[in-house]
């Protein structure tokens, strides 16, 4: 069993190496207040994707939420996948 467990180990070791590897070399710096010029949006949403219009295309409807049921909020958002740029 335990040679078994040596096997595994090994071959996990080289599944894992590519992202190990990856890792090293790549990174990541918070740009936001650099490309975000709009305040922050604290508003609540849930986001759902279907193909809502039957046209084989992924579209998206985002619901707004308003705090403890506030009037005055924005409406939902319903965006319609049409396949092109």
């Amino acid at each position: 069993m335990r040679h078994f467990a040596s096997h595994t180990a090994a071959l996990l070791s080289l599944l894992l190496l590519p992202f190990w590897a990856y890792s090293q070399w790549v990174g990541f710096t918070d740009a936001s207040s650099d490309w975000l010029s709009v305040g922050a949006d604290d508003q609540e949403k849930d986001i759902a994707v279907a193909d809502f219009n039957n046209d084989g295309w992924q579209d998206v409807v985002v619901v707004r939420k308003n705090p403890f049921s506030n009037p005055g909020g924005q409406a939902d958002l319903l965006l319609i996948n049409t396949g092109s740029t």
